[in-house]
């Protein structure tokens, strides 16, 4: 088995690796000392197509797979953990969208995430769910006289 990485994803960690170094690690200081979130820099990951990696092109992300999600978020983990741990959760808000969606939402919904146009969010609300959101889940929803 090959572990190399081929033309474009080596293209992908240059680019992250740059964008990483050259406009996030000089505000990091400025992300926890004013408790921020880099809205901005989260705009131009979009337009580098990193939030939305792991997105079909149909919903407004280049497709690239796991791969390209997984050296996207080692390059910039490099640098700041609270940047690459918001792209993280927002793969996961597309993920869901696309895959349990319905048209609407996910024209209204992963479209803007994927882009770094709007930034997305799940509520982990269980005790105990930790790093295993789905897998820890004991919640569930019962139809019940049709409600």
């Amino acid at each position: 088995m090959n572990f190399e990485l081929n033309e474009s994803q080596l293209l992908l960690q240059a680019t992250v690796r740059q964008f990483a170094r050259n406009e996030v690690a000089p505000r990091v200081s400025e992300f926890w000392r004013e408790k921020k979130v880099p809205y901005d820099l989260i705009a131009k990951a979009g337009q580098l197509g990193l939030m939305g990696l792991t997105v079909p092109e149909k919903y407004g992300g280049s497709g690239a797979g796991t791969v390209c999600y997984a050296i996207a978020l080692e390059e910039m983990n490099v640098v700041d953990h609270v940047l690459g741990s918001m792209i993280q959760p927002l793969a996961l808000v597309t993920t869901l969208l696309v895959d349990y969606g319905n048209e609407e939402q996910k024209q209204q919904w992963a479209v803007p995430v994927a882009q770094g146009k709007m930034v997305g969010s799940f509520a982990l609300t269980e005790p105990g769910g930790g790093s295993d959101a789905f897998g820890a889940m004991t919640t569930t929803a019962v139809l019940e006289n049709g409600e």
